[in-house]
């Protein structure tokens, strides 16, 4: 996809969004949207919903190397939000 390999990551989130919502998409094409959707969403630090759609690629290709490193994933995304929070009150109580 072209958005996406130019990294215009909002522009690819429509896109790709877009796919997902044309009725009879096969297992494989829905697999490689959510699979380029973790992608876009990775990249403008929307870990949460990163996460979301990786969890749909596994719902079409189910591998057990994917279940630790999902929940390793929500881990990491859960504290980088954490230490954001942490260093945003400290910012607001500064200033």
């Amino acid at each position: 996809m072209k958005a996406l390999g130019s990294k215009d990551y909002s522009r690819a989130i429509k896109l790709l969004s877009l796919a997902l919502q044309f009725p009879n998409n096969s297992a494989e094409l829905s697999y490689l949207v959510n699979s380029s959707l973790v992608t876009a969403y990775f990249e403008t630090k929307q870990y949460v919903k990163a996460v979301e759609k990786g969890r749909e690629c596994f719902k079409f290709k189910p591998t057990k190397s994917q279940v630790p490193l999902l929940s390793e994933m929500l881990y990491i995304f859960k504290t980088i939000d954490l230490v954001y929070v942490v260093v945003k009150n400290q910012i607001q109580v500064k200033i």
